[in-house]
């Protein structure tokens, strides 16, 4: 998501620095017109005014050699707006706008920043801000919350033109169990479902993402189960799409109030999705984008598993409808758009021609 943002936005002319935490840069996928900074991402409060000064710097110094070939921005600041994912990167991102003289968004990703997106609202008070919100479940509870420099910006995925068959009874099949693994107990859930769902197909193939399977210690469930045989652990399956998007169904277990953009890009790419219901995510929508699980539990997973696995036909459609769906409200175009708008309106100008993105 974050390649197809910069991406786009480089396209639309601004120019694009992309921080990254030491450790990260040679793991994440940083574009070729991009600007790649590292910074130090230790959380000890006391040292970071001196990370956060660092980081501006590299900024600095990045538009400085913009200005030597003839492209410097038209505000005159180093940099226009600083764009920070991610809630551990808020409070260093905020220290590093005040120090060059830029404007903030913060993407609110999850319901759980929201309290933080309050907080950190009455912090140095002369920065511009904006609160992106990629949902609108997020939106409203922002408002609700009393803020009032709120953007929607749902995010967007490309649409992937791909005739996919759906699981049936006479091909192997693949499962990809995604999610942080937070949630132990509806982890567990859902992958014993796979398990009982996948009993008498010894040729189905499950993935899981490795950090997950660990916060959860789903290997002894996966062993109880006799499913080692037939289980792939994979590091960071999610930036993992070569992988996870091949799959036939993407079941994600948590509902903490998560924005998933895999979740789109499984969606775009004609896959079943079956996830745990989830009141702050508005586009998981059962039956329209996929099969919900409003109960944690082996045998109810399991059923909703089973019959993408048994009715072909009703897994294309529902496959198809997810697909149209996210063709409609969740395109990439659409996402730069707002956040170029969202941008444009907290500096006040017609163009921000600087981002960088931590």
């Amino acid at each position: 998501m974050l390649s197809r943002l910069e991406i786009g936005l480089a396209d639309e002319g601004v120019r694009v620095a992309h921080a990254l935490p030491e450790g990260l840069a040679g793991v994440a996928g940083v574009g070729p017109l991009i600007e790649a900074m590292t910074y130090d991402a230790t959380r000890v409060p006391f040292t970071r005014g001196l990370r956060a000064a660092r980081l501006a710097s590299q900024a600095v110094s990045i538009q400085h050699a913009d200005s030597e070939r003839g492209q410097s921005p038209a505000s005159g600041r180093s940099v226009d707006v600083v764009h920070a994912f991610g809630g551990a990167a808020w409070d260093l991102s905020l220290d590093v706008a005040r120090r060059i003289g830029s404007a903030i968004a913060f993407e609110v990703w999850r319901m759980g920043l929201v309290d933080r997106a309050v907080s950190i609202s009455r912090r140095d008070p002369q920065v511009q801000r904006v609160f992106l919100a990629p949902d609108i479940t997020i939106e409203r509870r922002l408002k609700a919350a009393g803020l009032t420099a709120v953007r929607a910006a749902p995010w967007g995925v490309h649409a992937i033109a791909r005739t996919r068959s759906a699981a049936s009874p006479d091909r192997s099949v693949s499962i990809v169990i995604t999610g942080g693994g937070r949630d132990a107990r509806a982890t567990l859930a859902a992958l014993e479902g796979v398990g009982l769902a996948t009993s008498e197909r010894a040729d189905a193939v499950i993935f899981m993402d490795a950090m997950a399977a660990r916060r959860s210690r789903a290997w002894s469930v996966a062993k109880r189960l006799g499913l080692l045989g037939r289980l792939s652990l994979i590091d960071d399956i999610e930036m993992r799409r070569d992988i996870a998007l091949r799959a036939d169904i993407l079941v994600q277990p948590e509902a903490v109030g998560e924005q998933r953009s895999v979740l789109l890009d499984a969606m775009a790419a004609g896959m079943v999705v079956v996830a745990a219901a989830d009141p702050g995510v508005s586009w998981l929508v059962d039956d329209k984008t996929a099969w919900l699980v409003d109960e944690h539990t082996p045998r109810v997973w399991a059923n909703t598993i089973a019959r993408a696995l048994s009715d072909p036909s009703r897994a294309r459609a529902l496959a198809a409808r997810a697909s149209a769906q996210v063709a409609q409200e969740h395109r990439a175009t659409t996402h730069i758009a707002s956040v170029l708008g969202a941008y444009q309106w907290v500096v006040g100008g017609p163009r921000a021609r600087m981002a960088t993105k931590s």
